[in-house]
């Protein structure tokens, strides 16, 4: 019985960090389109961009993950238009981690555009510097810190999402239970310890990542 505990565990640990493996690219990917956006955007451009970055944090997850299914399903909107099935699958669970991670990822470095950035980046354009040469030249390598630091936030909140991977994902033993829709089994099959544990692991990472930032914060100031 432990055996397949231990088993059921590792199982979802690792589902849970080939999500963020598999997200990750797809998020940095999003993230630097969307702040080469931001860069020059102004009035109701960049009140949309932050209303993008904002909303997957307000909007409540369950919420997400049933517009999810009913856009992705095999009888969803573009589920039909696409010819494809999201619901219960691995690739449904990366869609999952990717709208929840991309305001983590993407505001970081959004707000690292700073006042000062913006003028080198005037000054580069100036010298006959192309936006996109500006963009990958320039603004890439100062905000690398922001970057970091945004992927390593939204890695910390795949790990603990709950709402969408639930509704999108099914929480199928052995195929989409994460990490952190083990916690919520064990805890309503009784295994308190169990769900304890799997807690502990998560504090653990997300300590972990919080002194990552402070390092790459300071590292910054200094």
């Amino acid at each position: 019985m432990r055996v397949h505990l231990f088993a059921d565990r590792l199982f979802s640990l690792s589902l849970s960090f080939k999500i963020v493996f598999a997200a990750l690219p797809i998020l940095l990917l999003v993230a630097m389109l969307i702040s080469f956006w931001a860069m020059n955007a102004r009035g109701s451009t960049r009140l949309c961009i932050d209303v993008c970055l904002t909303l997957p944090i307000i909007f409540p997850p369950i919420g997400i993950g049933f517009l999810l299914v009913y856009l992705f399903g095999a009888h969803g909107i573009l589920g039909q238009i696409l010819g494809i099935d999201l619901i219960f699958s691995f690739p449904g669970l990366v869609l999952a981690a990717c709208i929840t991670g991309i305001p983590f990822i993407a505001q970081p470095i959004v707000t690292g555009m700073d006042g000062r950035l913006i003028n080198l980046c005037e000054a580069s354009h100036t010298m006959g510097k192309g936006r996109t040469t500006t963009f990958f030249r320039l603004v890439l390598p100062l905000l690398k810190s922001n970057i970091i630091a945004g992927a390593l936030l939204a890695s910390a909140r795949i790990l603990g999402e709950v709402g969408i991977s639930l509704m999108i994902g099914g929480n199928i033993k052995n195929k989409t239970n994460t990490i952190s829709l083990e916690i919520y089994n064990a805890v309503l099959d009784g295994e308190n310890h169990e769900a304890l544990v799997l807690s502990l692991f998560l504090i653990v990472i997300s300590i972990l990542i919080f002194s990552l930032i402070r390092f790459l914060t300071r590292k910054e100031t200094w």
